[in-house]
């Protein structure tokens, strides 16, 4: 709630929200929910402190605050007849509360999704606030389906910022999926490359368009549910940092009225905006059609000499896919890949067209993430 809520001015409870004179504002630091060697001081500013001055924190300790908050969620799912909620802050309240509220929410609706916005520093801590594997206990079950995958994130930004090495680079986000098997299913994490809390990725990619395709490429081609930022189609930039949190979240010009053009049409868009909405466009729209990628099984190799490839494959259908880091082109092995190349004799270029003789070695260009469709 926010502090002029009207439950401030009149507390059903005097423990409706935490006493902020006490416990000041959270830590931000997430990781301490999960941290078994956590201080008792750090626990309670985590869940007990505001998020902000402006937003008192509820505490859901108190019984019938506890049930009002799982009846308003019921109430509003069946109002409005929407499939999945996002939760914004997942780590911060109290965790067992949190697990009793997706563990009804998920009772009475079977078939909703849940996604925690779990925003912490490792892949460990990520997997942590996902529903546990049956059979497995780490000390507890979140009962929570999926979580966004901020592992991702950071490993797309480092890949492009960072030169590459035995642990840095393109390498980045090798590590980050080679840890999926801490997940009780990470075919469900939400990935993404920014959003409205993250500086746009455009503007983290240096401003590159060939590195934004890139990074889409891998977004939409690799395990897990993609979330596209509204702007990302457009090569949206980062606003000037006295905007604030405004600098992440910039209106869509023709969006207003009076606006001066309008990116909703090819003749207001830019140059530079139209190549890049035609190349997410495609993309996006052939992604429909690949139940390899969609729904099939994920394997890669280790990346070597700034390339790296993986392949999504059900018994039905094969997608590889080759992030060339490299400014010129590159030469890919055939016998390196031969245990998913084996039987295929060409690959079709899903945004060049261009068909590849995959019997032998064959180049791909530089910058660029080369997705093919193999026959």
């Amino acid at each position: 709630i926010g502090d002029q809520h009207w439950w401030m001015k009149d507390l059903p409870f005097k423990d409706w929200v935490h006493d902020q004179s006490v416990y000041g504002n959270t830590s931000y630091r997430g990781t301490v929910a999960s941290d078994p060697y956590a201080s008792k001081h750090d626990t309670d500013r985590l869940v007990k402190g505001w998020f902000v001055n402006e937003m008192p924190d509820l505490d859901q300790r108190n019984e019938q605050l506890a049930d009002y908050l799982i009846q308003n969620t019921l109430w509003w799912i069946e109002y409005s007849g929407i499939d999945g909620i996002r939760m914004d802050t997942y780590v911060y309240p109290y965790k067992e509360y949190m697990a009793r509220w997706a563990k009804e929410v998920l009772e009475a609706y079977p078939d909703f999704n849940i996604v925690g916005e779990s925003w912490v520093e490792t892949v460990a801590h990520e997997s942590y606030w996902q529903e546990d594997k049956a059979g497995e206990n780490d000390g507890y079950d979140s009962k929570l389906p999926s979580v966004t995958d901020f592992q991702i994130h950071f490993a797309v930004r480092d890949a492009f910022n960072q030169g590459f090495g035995w642990d840095s680079g393109l390498m980045k986000i090798y590590y980050a999926l080679s840890q999926d098997r801490l997940y009780s299913d990470p075919m469900k994490n939400v990935i993404f490359l920014d959003n409205h809390d993250i500086s746009r990725i455009y503007s983290t990619l240096g401003e590159k368009p060939e590195n934004l395709k890139m990074a889409y490429a891998f977004l939409l081609t690799t395990r897990g549910i993609p979330q596209v930022y509204y702007g990302t189609e457009l090569a949206f930039k980062a606003g000037p940092g006295s905007w604030g949190d405004g600098a992440k979240r910039a209106e869509m010009p023709g969006g207003w009225q009076g606006d001066a053009r309008s990116v909703f049409t090819k003749a207001g868009r830019t140059a530079e905006e139209n190549a890049m909405h035609e190349y997410v466009t495609k993309l996006t729209n052939w992604r429909k059609t690949s139940d390899a990628v969609k729904n099939g099984k994920l394997l890669h190799y280790v990346p070597e000499n700034n390339v790296y490839v993986y392949f999504r494959y059900t018994d039905r259908e094969r997608v590889m896919v080759i992030m060339n880091m490299n400014d010129n082109e590159v030469t890919i092995s055939r016998e390196k890949h031969i245990e998913m190349l084996r039987g295929f004799t060409f690959g079709m270029g899903v945004i060049s067209g261009k068909n590849f003789d995959v019997t032998k070695d064959f180049n791909v260009p530089g910058k660029t993430t080369t997705v093919i469709t193999l026959k």
